[in-house]
């Protein structure tokens, strides 16, 4: 009796053991898928960067897949972007900065948010200097029970836009 509990011990160890690793390769496949999916993004920017690949639409300067998404059940959303110029031979860099409205519902009413605002301590992360492309992330945050319902971003240098993107969520 005393022998097949110690089996039954050990089998279910086992179980538990194989169980466990599952779940950490299922993670791994998961966070391998969500990488995957962010190269892809990367090779067709890169793509439309090349002449003769489909690519140098839009202009000399760009934002490309803009997307925003809840950062956890916080008021915090995250950003990310890739942003493309096109410079010749000993042409200046892009000098701007990245602007964005967001779109806010709090409560029954809409509400737009400028990011950054004029006094905001992080405001030198949107100043940009770009050669060719840059990929750019951060985070924002709004006020609590403000729900996110659509952002533009814009690329600005000496007043004028240069460039922008809607993302809806």
């Amino acid at each position: 009796m005393a022998t097949l509990r110690q089996s039954s011990g050990t089998a279910e160890s086992s179980l538990n053991i194989e169980r466990g690793a599952q779940v950490q390769l299922a993670q791994q496949l998961r966070n391998a898928e969500r990488e995957n999916a962010g190269l892809k993004e990367d090779l067709a920017f890169f793509e439309g960067l090349v002449p003769g690949a489909g690519g140098a639409e839009g202009g000399p300067t760009r934002i490309t897949r803009l997307k925003v998404e809840r950062d956890g059940a916080t008021n915090q959303y995250r950003f990310r972007m890739l942003i493309a110029v096109q410079t010749g031979r000993g042409q200046a860099p892009f000098k701007g900065t990245l602007e964005m409205s967001v779109q806010t519902r709090q409560g029954d009413r809409d509400v737009m948010i400028k990011v950054p605002s004029s006094d905001a301590p992080d405001v030198a992360k949107y100043r940009l200097e770009i050669r060719n492309f840059l990929r750019k992330e951060g985070v924002f945050s709004v006020p609590p029970g403000a729900v996110v319902t659509k952002v533009e971003a814009r690329l600005v240098q000496d007043g004028a836009i240069k460039a922008q993107q809607e993302f809806t969520l």
